[in-house]
């Protein structure tokens, strides 16, 4: 990947983005065997060919500073730092680096930058299966994991609406701890297998001709239709098809404003592909359906 300075950025962020790991063509690491098996083959197809700007990458390189200074703080015992693990799948091989793991609490701890969103939508199916898999490596390399916890700095957290939002996170930190289970355990070794399995035949195709990533890979938002009033340049209800729109329309609005009002179709979106997928520009499905379909 090549790191781009079109803003003039200090140099420092330039170089630490350029601190990369890297991609061995028989080793998938447990953070990368989350994405869609798409967006994985694209990585390690054009990660050479990709330009980067230092700017699109300012919230990892705050990820990366907080590990750097988690791992300078002095070692506390019982307490393992920022150790890779690796484990054998046939040819190929797994690794995982955990942040911390506590030794007597059997705890593997991880921290993250994140947004609001995910919190408000309790979107941790993700964090889960990151956790399940240290959770394996752990017990491949002799020690045993019983939680997940992680702590996530929360980068768009806004204090006012934490003192009026209901479920808003009341802190731009927020931690979460998940049991992890041994048949928990068991069912990641067959999904990491399987999964291997299939990126292993994957990679003998043209990638034009693997499917989409999933829509949840996508972060796919749905189109929705908003009940517009002229004059007024916030919807008056979002609702999920044209129909249920209409119908509030019919059953909320005043004879008298009905010729002021109209329904909106506001298109879906695949927000990863868009603003933070950096191989868009080489996937079929990305230049399709987002480039060159038109907006309605």
């Amino acid at each position: 990947m090549k790191i781009t300075n079109v803003y003039g950025m200090p140099e420092a962020l330039v170089k630490f983005a350029e601190e990369d790991y890297i991609i061995k063509p028989n080793e998938y690491r447990a953070t990368s065997l989350l994405k869609g098996y798409k967006e994985i083959l694209l990585n390690r197809k054009y990660y050479d060919d990709v330009t980067v700007d230092v700017t699109q990458l300012i919230w990892m390189l705050f990820g990366k500073a907080v590990h750097y200074m988690l791992e300078s703080q002095e070692a506390t015992p019982g307490i393992h730092k920022e150790n890779r693990l690796y484990m054998k799948i046939g040819n190929y091989t797994l690794s995982g680096q955990y942040d911390e793991y506590n030794e007597d609490t059997f705890d593997i701890g991880d921290y993250k930058t994140t947004s609001v969103w995910k919190i408000l939508h309790k979107n941790f199916d993700d964090w889960y299966k990151q956790g399940c898999i240290y959770a394996l490596l752990l017990n491949q390399n002799g020690k045993s994991a019983e939680t997940f916890t992680v702590t996530a700095f929360l980068k768009d957290h806004s204090p006012e609406k934490a003192l009026h939002t209901k479920d808003y996170p009341p802190f731009p930190v927020y931690k979460h701890t998940f049991d992890i289970k041994p048949e928990d355990i068991v069912a990641t070794e067959k999904w990491v297998k399987d999964k291997i399995k299939t990126l292993s035949f994957m990679t003998t195709m043209n990638v034009d001709n693997v499917e989409p990533c999933e829509p949840e890979e996508r972060w796919q938002q749905d189109p929705t239709f908003a009940v517009m009033k002229e004059g007024r340049k916030s919807a008056m209800r979002v609702l999920d098809t044209e129909e249920e729109a209409w119908e509030w329309v019919d059953e909320k609005v005043k004879e008298s404003d009905l010729t002021k009002v109209n329904v909106v179709l506001r298109p879906g979106r695949n927000r990863k592909c868009e603003s933070y997928c950096f191989f868009n520009k080489y996937c079929n499905f990305y230049q399709d359906e987002v480039v060159k379909k038109p907006v309605l």
